[in-house]
């Protein structure tokens, strides 16, 4: 996941050494932006407290949503809910893939030579 502090830290550094051109730069240039956006900082909901320059990053951020998926930032109950909505499966383990087919003779055979204690040689 993408963490809020750690934007904050890379884009207050942009803003203090290049302004709002190198932090807008910063952001367009960086790739792979994910669905999964942690708002991590302390009182998440009151930026104010703990995120100095929260406005300006959060306008960088908001300019370039197309990009950044800023829509996707979630506080950490809210991130919870999604992380876990989003895996597949018992446990987050996808279901059977139904293309993996053509083994049923090879899986009889094994499950035969286990249970009558015969030795077995797999071959890849």
């Amino acid at each position: 996941p993408i963490c809020q502090t750690y934007l904050d830290v890379c884009l207050a550094g942009c803003l203090e050494r290049g302004g709002r051109e190198l932090a807008s730069e910063w952001v367009r240039t960086t790739s792979e932006w994910s669905h999964f956006w942690l708002n991590d900082a302390p009182m998440s909901r009151r930026p104010w407290l703990h995120r100095p320059r929260y406005a300006e990053v959060d306008s960088v951020l908001r300019e370039a949503s197309a990009h950044t998926l800023f829509h996707e930032r979630r506080h950490p109950e809210e991130f919870s809910g999604r992380w876990t909505g989003d895996l597949r499966g018992l446990w987050g383990v996808p279901p059977r893939n139904p293309c993996f087919v053509g083994r049923d003779a090879a899986l009889s055979r094994l499950a035969s030579a286990m249970h009558g204690g015969e030795s077995i040689r797999t071959v890849r």
